[in-house]
């Protein structure tokens, strides 16, 4: 999620989305997820999507216009889910590729990851690579424990998605 409030984001959200989503809970039969759409603010516990948001489309407003993002007259998509488990973020997937092209989502930046192998079965690798066959770029983060045998983010290691890292000033 992110926080549509924010100065550096105004104008720039074209929706933002909370997914409150119960699948694959043991205890419940399947209930479709609820869209909460229009709220100011779906960034609630630690602001790391708002400022993803503003690295990619902030105008730097809130600092003189000193440090805009990559794509300042980019339009952002808020969309929070998978708080309560990973797999939730499956129903964040199906919201996009329902509304991709009503919203114009030509790029999802992903900033999760998970202690595991590659698996091309793992669901999130399968709506990953539907998101890529509609003609939509998936961007995962490398990963966030490197250096080291491990650290290697699995969902960045699939083919069809772009993977990011970055190094420090000395190249580390």
């Amino acid at each position: 999620g992110l926080d549509a409030t924010h100065p550096d984001l105004a104008g720039r959200v074209a929706r933002n989305v909370k997914l409150a989503d119960l699948q694959g809970l043991p205890a419940l039969d399947f209930t479709s997820p609820v869209n909460l759409e229009g709220l100011p603010n779906t960034d609630q516990a630690y602001g790391h999507g708002t400022f993803t948001a503003s690295v990619i489309a902030g105008d730097s407003k809130s600092m003189g216009g000193r440090y805009s993002g990559y794509a300042p007259g980019a339009r952002v998509v808020g969309l929070s889910a998978g708080d309560a488990n990973l797999f939730f973020v499956l129903g964040g997937f199906d919201y996009v590729l329902q509304n991709r092209a009503a919203l114009g989502i030509r790029v999802v930046n992903c900033s999760f990851s998970t202690n595991a192998h590659f698996d091309l079965d793992d669901p999130v690798n399968v709506a990953t690579k539907m998101l890529a066959d509609a003609g939509v770029n998936v961007v995962f983060s490398a990963g966030n424990t490197g250096p080291g045998l491990g650290s290697l983010n699995p969902y960045a290691a699939a083919p069809w998605v772009i993977s990011v890292g970055s190094t420090d000033a000395l190249g580390r």
